[in-house]
C-alpha cells in the first residue's frame, strides 16, 4: 500500500546587527518527516517532529554563529 506521505517545514532565518543594513548571515532550515498514519494525529505528529527538528537546527546554527 502507498505510504501516507510526509510533512515538510521550512524556515529562513537571518542574523543581523542594528548597525548594518544587510544581514550578517542567513540560512534556510528544512525538515521532512514521514507521516505514520492516514489521520490527523499522524499528520500532527509528523509536523511536530519537523518543527522540533528545524528549531534544533536553528539553535545550533545560532550558537555556532555567535561564538
Amino acid at each position: 500500500s502507498k505510504p501516507p506521505g510526509s510533512a515538510t517545514v521550512e524556515m529562513r532565518a537571518e542574523l543581523s546587527s542594528p548597525r548594518r543594513e544587510s544581514p550578517l548571515r542567513a540560512r534556510t532550515f528544512t525538515s521532512t518527516q514521514a507521516v505514520a498514519s492516514y489521520d490527523a494525529a499522524g499528520a500532527v505528529s509528523a509536523f511536530d517532529r519537523a518543527v522540533h527538528d528545524v528549531l534544533d537546527q536553528l539553535l545550533q546554527w545560532i550558537e555556532q554563529s555567535t561564538r
